[in-house]
């Protein structure tokens, strides 16, 4: 045969094959890709199937177990937390308010002994000054607490705001409650114990004249009366309600 027609005989049979060998890698790829996508598919239906397990699924407690899926708290634990966190803030800010009130009860309470003729001017100045001292480092720990419980905040609701739960949670609403009320009052007075404690330094300067300091003091030993018993009325109230405690087992 002549080689001129040998050539692109040839030519034409090397196109051929190029092509079937393109189309056979071609389709290689792709079943490879159907393959591992596929793959990849199949954890993914094995997860949902589980997950829908722990909801109510049709799949089996097994897979359930193995999802790896942490148990989701209920509200009602949840709330309860809290709770019981805000219980205890507002515990330690009333105990860190305790110094600062006793001071202030000693004070007006030389005042009252003084009027009714139970103890001497004397006697009364000697009170008044032992209670001045570390009075302001009282009430400033006290500050720092509250502080820290505004930072902190709570996250308790109250108890005419609850839908219907466990045993524990609404008597430890209650208790929440009774500590803000009590924690107001203690604020409340220890503000007014301050403001005394500051006209106390200013007579020491010579900063307030004595007529001055003596009519404030007037004003404030009957405020301050008021105050301590509006708290003592609600520390009592507080106590009548039992300590937050955490969710038992067999609630």
């Amino acid at each position: 045969m002549d080689d001129s027609r040998i050539r692109p005989a040839a030519l034409v049979v090397a196109s051929v094959l190029a092509l079937v060998t393109s189309l056979l890698l071609l389709r290689a790829v792709l079943t490879d890709d159907a393959s591992g996508s596929s793959a990849s598919s199949a954890p993914t239906t094995a997860h949902d199937d589980s997950h829908g397990d722990s909801h109510g699924g049709t799949g089996t407690g097994e897979q359930g177990a193995d999802s790896g899926t942490a148990p989701v708290a209920s509200p009602l634990d949840t709330r309860l937390t809290r709770c019981v966190s805000a219980d205890q803030a507002l515990t330690q800010a009333l105990d860190n308010a305790q110094p600062a009130l006793d001071q202030w009860a000693v004070h007006v309470g030389a005042m009252n002994k003084l009027v009714v003729g139970e103890i001497t001017l004397e006697q009364a100045s000697a009170f008044w000054n032992r209670t001045r001292h570390d009075a302001a480092t009282r009430i400033e720990d006290f500050r720092a607490v509250m502080d820290d419980v505004r930072v902190r905040g709570l996250d308790c609701p109250g108890p005419h705001y609850l839908a219907p739960g466990a045993r524990q949670l609404p008597p430890c609403t209650r208790r929440v409650a009774a500590d803000i009320r009590a924690l107001g009052a203690a604020r409340t007075s220890i503000a007014t114990w301050e403001h005394h404690v500051h006209d106390m330094e200013m007579l020491r300067s010579g900063d307030l004249s004595p007529e001055d300091a003596t009519a404030a003091w007037l004003s404030m030993w009957q405020e301050g009366m008021d105050d301590l018993d509006t708290y003592d009325e609600a520390a009592r109230e507080m106590k009548q309600h039992e300590a937050c405690e955490p969710r038992t087992s067999s609630e």
